[in-house]
């Protein structure tokens, strides 16, 4: 049986990119998936795609700045489906205004979980899944001379927001997490998708963003779909976020230690998650490793017979 089999999945931002691949791999798993966009348009080609491919899925038109539907999206989700098994956040702009980055960023994130996470609650549980990124947990700044303007100015906009969705991912968490509603987090580094195209298309900006990587390379969106594949899946049911520690050591995008000293730190935090205290939700920390790369996950889940994604500190650029 596929490990999201007879759930019904809400992906907001599934379009393009992150959301498009993330939509694809959970239905390949199994779930039925609701393809949300603010362009109707490409959602329904996600949607297409999916059909095409055996899977199930429908397109919905949803603008995630709006609370109003947001609430209407989860109530048809009840209606038509009997409810929601998973919800990913993942809707999400850059190099917008302060105001709209936070509308869609993080008041869209918001809307979401305070919506779901009580259908979730009531129905007896549910997993969800939002869209950080590596600068949810730190500063980002591009080198004078690679500045281009129009790739800078939302920086602090960009930043806040992604910082505010971890801080929400941590605080839903905690609210919710006793009624069996998981909320986590994927924030990896740099990944090929058309926010980052701005920068890719200058070679010496794809260089400074390539060395950030101890892979060598920038992310695919597939790969951060199976991450949140997981999360969305009864594989990640003990996986929360770190509740009661900051989130002190995050895997910067300028992170100079190799890939194998990546691994090595996510093996020991691996073995210390049985030391933790009783009641806390301090499991899977492995902080990191997608922004330092896919590999980093492949080691670990060598290491230990199963995919060891991080809590609320995965780490993503949409």
């Amino acid at each position: 049986m596929r490990r999201l089999e007879g759930k019904c999945a809400l992906i907001t931002g599934a379009g393009a990119g992150l959301g498009q691949a993330s939509a694809e791999r959970m239905a390949t798993e199994g779930a039925r998936v609701i393809c949300t966009d603010v362009d109707l348009q490409i959602a329904e080609g996600t949607a297409a795609r999916i059909e095409e491919a055996g899977g199930q899925a429908e397109a919905w038109a949803l603008d995630v700045a709006s609370e109003e539907q947001i609430i209407d999206a989860v109530a048809r989700a009840k209606t038509d489906h009997g409810g929601l098994q998973v919800l990913f956040n993942n809707a999400g702009v850059s190099m917008l205004d302060w105001d709209t980055t936070i509308r869609i960023n993080l008041s869209g994130v918001f809307y979401g979980l305070k919506h779901a996470a009580p259908q979730m609650a009531a129905q007896g549980g549910g997993a969800i899944v939002n869209t950080s990124s590596i600068l949810g947990l730190v500063g980002f700044s591009v080198p004078p001379e690679l500045r281009m303007e129009e790739s800078n100015a939302d920086g602090p906009s960009y930043i806040a927001s992604k910082h505010g969705v971890v801080g929400l991912t941590k605080q839903f968490a905690l609210e919710y997490g006793p009624s069996n509603v998981r909320v986590n987090a994927i924030s990896p580094g740099f990944i090929e998708t058309n926010m980052t195209a701005v920068f890719r298309e200058v070679d010496e900006m794809r260089e400074m963003l390539i060395s950030r990587h101890p892979l060598g390379r920038l992310g695919r969106p597939e790969e951060i779909a199976s991450v949140a594949a997981f999360l969305a899946s009864d594989d990640a049911s003990f996986g929360e976020p770190s509740s009661a520690k900051p989130a002190a050591v995050a895997y910067a995008p300028s992170a100079s230690s190799s890939a194998c000293r990546a691994v090595q730190y996510a093996e020991a935090r691996w073995r210390l998650v049985g030391s933790e205290q009783p009641g806390s939700t301090h499991v899977w920390h492995l902080r990191g490793w997608v922004a330092a790369s896919g590999s980093v996950a492949a080691a670990a889940e060598k290491a230990h017979g199963a995919s060891p994604v991080v809590g609320s500190h995965s780490r993503q650029i949409s």
